[in-house]
């Protein structure tokens, strides 16, 4: 499986655009890491759970497909878009 986690936000971007096929005309993608307006239809539609881990002291995403999908991000959006593309993978 792909370590997402050492990715930066530009390249986590460009892969949840490439499935979910949303980059404008002149080939710019939604900031899905950071933006909550390009992420929350993801999060919806794939039941995406964001928990916060005081232990860890990041964001918890976990999503359910084939098989549990979880991934720990500073913030919950980022956590979110490694988390679906974890799901894609599975």
């Amino acid at each position: 499986m792909t370590d997402y986690s050492a990715m930066s936000d530009d390249h986590i971007n460009a892969e949840v655009t490439l499935i979910i096929g949303s980059h404008s005309a002149d080939g710019h993608y939604p900031d899905y890491c950071n933006d909550w307006a390009a992420i929350g239809p993801i999060i919806e539609k794939y039941e995406i759970d964001l928990d916060f881990d005081r232990d860890k002291n990041e964001w918890l995403a976990s999503g359910i497909g084939e098989y549990t999908q979880a991934a720990f991000a500073p913030n919950p959006r980022r956590a979110a878009a490694i988390c679906f593309l974890m799901m894609q993978e599975a």
